[in-house]
């Protein structure tokens, strides 16, 4: 018989968070690489607070064209996710 090993919840947890700090300190040591016009950094937590006023922020920083037509779809959406109720964990 052929069978895949076993694999722990906590395997999964611990090499997930092995794997993302491993990523965010590359970006951290790497980000400076990209132009400054080319890269925005926004909190999740702001994101999620005011979405379309972080994605307008987003579009100023970057000089991206275009906002005034995507501001009521962005809002659209918006509106439609209100009862969202996100998961604990």
């Amino acid at each position: 018989t052929l069978q895949f090993q076993k694999i722990t919840d906590d395997w999964v947890d611990e090499t997930v968070f092995e794997l993302y700090k491993r990523l965010i300190n590359d970006y951290e040591h790497t980000k400076h690489l990209i132009p400054k016009d080319n890269l925005t950094e926004v909190k999740f937590e702001e994101f999620e607070k005011d979405t379309v006023k972080s994605l307008s922020n987003i579009y100023s920083s970057l000089n991206i064209k275009g906002i005034d037509n995507a501001l009521p779809h962005f809002q659209k959406y918006a509106d439609s996710q209100k009862k969202y109720q996100k998961n604990d964990y």
